[in-house]
């Protein structure tokens, strides 16, 4: 899965998965660890949520993701994170160009 998550994030690519039984269309930015879990921070444009609203930043377990397909559909790259919207990483693997 994590070779997947590398491909999307080299060439910019949508990625569709489940996850806590909700499918989620999102473009990956990040692949990092946080509390010794290996984390993708995404921006989540459509699918269910349990928490807020839809488009906006997520983060997803690894080992949690399921079903994780490459779209053939791409997004322009870096999007701004809001100021203190976000957790901090322990280490940041890869970040998207």
């Amino acid at each position: 899965m994590e070779e997947l998550i590398l491909s999307a994030l080299s060439g910019h690519n949508i990625i569709e998965f489940t996850y806590d039984g909700h499918v989620r269309v999102c473009e990956v930015h990040v692949l990092g660890m946080a509390n010794s879990v290996k984390q993708i921070l995404c921006y989540q444009l459509s699918g269910g949520s349990k928490r807020g609203k839809i488009p906006n930043w997520r983060r997803f377990d690894l080992d949690s993701i399921h079903d994780l397909e490459v779209r053939e559909q791409t997004h322009d790259g870096k999007r701004p994170i809001p100021s203190g919207a976000h957790s901090l990483w322990n280490k940041v693997l890869v970040v998207v160009s």
